[in-house]
């Protein structure tokens, strides 16, 4: 017998185990041991966040009851077992029926367990059954001071309702005097005052009352009143109303559903708008700066593609060192930095007709002369019309 066969004869069974999986709604997810020792170290009842997972029928969690509780989880292994308390004993006897025979759990994003559902198709295989006889023979296994915290009808020879009240009111002032010993008489009161206690053991029970429990062969039932009304469609009330209640769920969770998703389309709208305004401006104070430069600096064929290498810059905000010694600046300051450091790389005015400059037509070796005429085509254009120098320098481009 290995480790985790022995670990289920006490009670304990596996609710996941490292793999790839895919979820109720199709999805893939592969769980490693780390994220198995996640999940077990926020189900500890000293974590702020820490929420006790219900056991129910399902995984349609607040429309069914629920039908015990998970007290500790702890890795084995390559699984992640837990530990139930207070199933009701008789939902042990549809466990031993098989109505439900596997365990699927429901984890939140962050890595812990919501609840864990008693299915009749095993969600993830290999995890095997669920010990129902470990909590069957539970009872047995307990000590005469532990047994009144697991009570049983059946095992107690009294007859009437009015006596077995009596006897949860004993019960309840035992457990009150345990919880007092590890805590205090006041925490205790406020968790099961006095009153209550007398109410449930002083509860007026009529005759009839008596005679529903004692038709009940189970003894683990208590009915107070008729037998369970039909609607008018026959349907028992209480499976009606759970019904009813599964719609209702569904209702409100499709609403809830469009309305975040509206919410988050929402957002994405403004994320783009946001991101095209910031584009806008960034564009706007590439062109102000370059056309700011004393003319002649960036020669004219460059100074559209120098506005948009300038626009693209400073996108991730990142800084770096771009000279030795100094400070650390973005891409797009140190470019501006560089660009103001240059003096004008082609002459901007005519020169007077006939000089032996004009006559020799003399340039630099890294000016084109055709820059310079389009420089003087465009400059002429600028001041005749009073554009900017990049419309006139389009212009100029245009009729060349």
């Amino acid at each position: 017998m290995n480790e985790i066969e022995k670990l289920k004869n006490e009670g304990w069974f596996p609710i996941l185990k490292t793999g790839k999986f895919r979820d109720s709604k199709g999805r893939e997810h592969i769980f490693d041991l780390q994220y198995l020792e996640d999940v077990e170290k926020s189900y500890k009842r000293g974590n702020a966040e820490f929420k006790e997972a219900p056991m129910i029928t399902g995984h349609l969690e607040g429309s069914t009851p629920a039908r015990g509780w998970i007290d500790e989880l702890k890795t084995v292994g390559t699984f992640l077992l837990a530990k139930a308390k207070e199933i009701p004993a008789d939902f042990i006897d549809r466990l031993k029926n098989k109505e439900f025979k596997f365990i699927s759990p429901s984890l939140r994003q962050n890595r812990s367990l919501r609840h864990c559902a008693w299915v009749p198709v095993p969600a993830i295989p290999g995890l095997g059954e669920f010990p129902v006889d470990a909590y069957a023979n539970f009872a047995e296994k307990m000590g005469d001071d532990d047994i009144l915290l697991c009570f049983d009808f059946a095992e107690i020879d009294i007859f009437t309702v009015g006596e077995k009240f009596k006897s949860i009111g004993s019960i309840l002032q035992k457990i009150k005097e345990l919880f007092a010993s590890v805590t205090s008489f006041q925490d205790a009161d406020s968790a099961i005052n006095t009153g209550t206690i007398d109410f449930i053991a002083n509860f007026p029970i009529t005759n009839e009352q008596n005679n529903n429990f004692n038709e009940n062969k189970s003894g683990i039932e208590l009915k107070l009143g008729k037998e369970e009304t039909l609607d008018k469609d026959k349907t028992p009330v209480k499976e009606k109303q759970e019904q009813e209640a599964s719609a209702d769920f569904a209702e409100k969770y499709s609403a809830e559903k469009n309305r975040a998703d509206n919410e988050k389309q929402r957002a994405d709208q403004a994320e783009t708008r946001l991101k095209e305004l910031e584009k806008g401006k960034r564009e706007k104070d590439a062109a102000d700066f370059c056309e700011s430069l004393p003319p002649g600096t960036i020669i004219p064929k460059f100074m559209p593609g120098m506005k948009v290498l300038m626009a693209r810059l400073d996108t991730d905000g990142e800084s770096y060192d771009f000279t030795e010694g100094g400070e650390k600046e973005t891409p797009g300051a140190f470019l501006k930095r560089f660009l103001k450091s240059l003096k004008p790389q082609i002459p901007l005015d005519p020169l007077p007709i006939g000089s032996q400059k004009d006559d020799d037509a003399e340039f630099s070796e890294h000016v084109d002369p055709a820059d310079v005429e389009l420089n003087r085509k465009a400059k002429a254009i600028q001041n005749a019309k009073k554009i900017t120098y990049e419309a006139a320098l389009k212009e100029a481009a245009g009729g060349k």
